[in-house]
């Protein structure tokens, strides 16, 4: 096994996991689902986690208990350590399990670890093998060509997603400092209190002009609102790929957008 063999196997393996991903989030939310930290159809940390499994777990592999076993700990850990490292670098908890049974810090659980070992038995057991009889059919020129591609889009991928959660948390801040602004300004107003922020947000909108010059609402704050109603939208897609998606500096403002998200599904259903 080279460079460029594992590298090939990594986007293999990343793109199955994004597959089964989807399979098993749309089947919980009866609706289609699209997961995935990146833009493409790859999710690493399983490409990274079947890699483990299978060069750290080869000298097991003949048995299955053990096999089974040390892959739910292995890939137990990895889930783990990528939760607690999205969340000390983007600020964001983008998976939640704390309504589990047997959860640490809501980052894993025992259901979740224990599908990663039977995935993990069928990968070594099964698709594995059936990958290198594949691989050794293809000219090692294009094995190469096809990973360094491979790494090149995964890069300019990885760059892009990552400026687009720097800005996801960069909207959700001027959300709050906004949020801020209105209740030092307008907390004392009876439209303003006792309402969530999309409330108070559709009832700037609606009110008529006559109506908005009476509760003090200048154009600026309309023209204001109207933006970060765009931001918003702009960032839906995170909560709809990550459902259970938490901020730890910005809950108020996510869960302002995950309120007009909600409202939208119920329009819909109407």
């Amino acid at each position: 096994m080279d460079f460029y063999s594992v590298v090939l196997l990594f986007f293999v393996y990343s793109f199955i996991g994004y597959v089964c991903e989807i399979l098993y989030v749309s089947s919980i939310q009866r609706r289609f689902v699209d997961r995935g930290f990146l833009h493409g159809p790859i999710c690493p940390v399983y490409g990274f986690g079947a890699l483990l499994v299978i060069f750290l777990l080869k000298p097991v592999s003949h048995s299955i208990p053990i096999l089974f076993i040390s892959a739910v700990i292995l890939t137990s850990v990895l889930e783990y350590f990528t939760g607690f490292l999205l969340e000390t670098l983007f600020n964001t908890k983008w998976w939640d399990y704390s309504q589990y049974k047997f959860n640490i810090k809501g980052r894993v659980c025992l259901l979740n670890s224990l599908l990663f070992g039977i995935l993990s038995l069928i990968g070594v057991r099964i698709i594995h093998p059936f990958l290198l009889h594949g691989m050794q059919n293809i000219h090692y020129a294009v094995i190469k060509g096809v990973s360094i591609l491979l790494l090149v889009y995964f890069c300019i991928d990885l760059f892009y997603s990552v400026k687009k959660v720097l800005r996801f948390n960069e909207h959700l801040l001027l959300l709050g400092e906004f949020v801020e602004n209105l209740k030092e300004k307008y907390g004392s107003e009876q439209w303003f209190m006792g309402h969530n922020l999309l409330e108070i947000f559709k009832t700037i909108t609606d009110t008529s002009p006559q109506e908005k010059d009476r509760l003090h609402i200048t154009p600026a704050l309309l023209e204001k609102i109207q933006s970060f109603s765009q931001k918003t939208r702009d960032i839906d897609s995170f909560i709809r790929k990550f459902p259970s998606i938490s901020s730890i500096r910005h809950k108020i403002s996510l869960d302002h957008v995950k309120a007009r998200i909600e409202q939208y599904k119920k329009g819909k259903k109407r």
